[in-house]
């Protein structure tokens, strides 16, 4: 081998030594830092930005010792971490929290934004346990007791979306009031999760999620109609601006439409009256759902005076309409549509106090 075929070598094996060394420097440094996977104490271990997705990346399961001050105890306050669930996922370790009484400010100011699941069937405080978390989305945790405290647990993490509470029962006070994203699901399953033993406790959840995910009760209706082709029938149809309508004039053989249009709903059971008031001919509300592919799932008529309940699915769409026939003096056609849900999840827990902010 001549002078130039061995430096090609030595340049074409460059990058296999550089990564080399670096696993055998990681190696080392987390064999020292995790004291060869025999670590138990990481309060304030991943603490302040430096520790980042690049810096991160443990070779032994984190254990903390379930000694009330040490364990996990700010284990990543203002950690630069974003994606703590990938790196463990990616490394085959594990964060084992199945031993800790006390996780205080574990995740404090952190810019995580995944976590893994948090198993706190030992856990007795979870206080500022999320604090200022400004990027989570999602969290889930497994086997909370009804004796475990929440104190400012989310308070500032308003991007949380998902709360997943997995054979879990909540016997104190919990705020969510700062979650203003939280999903309906997510709603359910906390207060599913709420002790039916518990007395003199508090839920307090974000009006703004509740109304989101649930409605705010009624459903404003919007008119619609072709006010030159009712006029041409001899109609007059004034929009009373609160879903309603009032129809004058016509002949004995005028016919019109006027939708009403509520919009995209989530989904949800909802209570769907209609009334008519005034001089003219009852026509009732034709009432029909269509399916996420435009497909008629159900079609009928809804006579003044009544109400009847409707389930609307995911990417399901509502069409209400009436067909003014005849002669009218000022009638009133007025629809009503509300959100069921929420009044019957609240009540499912007469022990607890349920507040909205």
């Amino acid at each position: 081998m001549n002078v130039i075929e061995k430096l090609t070598e030595i340049a074409q094996n460059e990058p296999k030594v550089y990564e080399a060394g670096k696993r055998a420097g990681r190696d080392a440094f987390w064999d020292a830092f995790q004291v060869n996977g025999q670590r138990n104490d990481y309060a304030h271990a991943f603490r302040g930005p430096y520790w980042t997705d690049e810096t991160f990346s443990p070779k032994y399961d984190l254990k903390g010792s379930s000694n009330t001050w040490e364990g996990y105890q700010e284990a990543f306050y203002k950690s630069g971490i974003t994606n703590l669930k990938g790196i463990l996922e990616k490394n085959n370790v594990r964060l084992i929290t199945s031993d800790m009484v006390v996780m205080a400010g574990m995740f404090h100011g952190s810019k995580i934004e995944h976590l893994p699941e948090i198993d706190a069937s030992s856990a007795l405080k979870f206080d500022l346990t999320f604090y200022n978390m400004a990027n989570i989305k999602d969290i889930s945790l497994r086997g909370v007791r009804e004796s475990c405290t929440f104190d400012r647990t989310f308070v500032l993490s308003s991007k949380i979306e998902n709360l997943v509470l997995t054979d879990s029962v909540i016997g104190q006070d919990l705020s969510l009031g700062q979650a203003p994203k939280l999903s309906r699901n997510s709603i359910e399953n906390v207060i599913c999760c709420l002790s039916d033993t518990a007395t003199g406790k508090t839920l307090t959840l974000s009006k703004e999620a509740v109304e989101a995910a649930f409605g705010s009760g009624n459903i404003q209706l919007s008119p619609s109609f072709d006010a030159d082709f009712l006029a041409n029938k001899g109609y007059t149809v004034t929009d009373n601006q609160d879903g309603s309508v009032t129809v004058s004039g016509g002949t004995e053989t005028s016919v019109g439409y006027i939708s009403f249009s509520p919009g995209a709903l989530p989904q949800g059971t909802y209570e769907l009256s209609h009334l008519e008031t005034g001089e003219g001919a009852g026509v009732g509300l034709d009432v029909t759902i269509y399916d996420a592919n435009g497909d008629s799932v159900s079609n009928f008529a809804l006579h003044s005076g009544n109400k009847t309940s409707i389930t609307i699915e995911e990417g399901y769409t509502l069409s209400l309409e009436i067909g003014p026939y005849g002669e009218y003096d000022n009638k009133i056609f007025k629809p009503t549509l509300n959100r069921l849900g929420w009044e019957s999840l609240q009540d499912s827990k007469p022990n607890w106090t349920i507040s909205l902010v």
